[in-house]
């Protein structure tokens, strides 16, 4: 998972999740200032996405 951090902040990616089922968590990282910041299920380049955390783990 370090690698591809590094290598999509390295790149500019802007924005990519990252859904652990085992930990139940889903990890969303923004591009922002030159880095990447972690949030959780608010993906900011499409806000009128709405995710249904039960539904990913069920």
């Amino acid at each position: 998972m370090r690698e591809k951090f590094d290598a999509y902040e390295h790149a500019g990616v802007k924005e990519y999740w990252v859904v652990q089922p085992g930990e139940g968590t889903v990890l969303v990282y923004v591009w922002q200032n030159g880095v990447f910041k972690g949030d959780q299920l608010t993906p900011r380049l499409f806000p009128e996405l709405s995710v249904n955390s039960d539904a990913v783990f069920e």
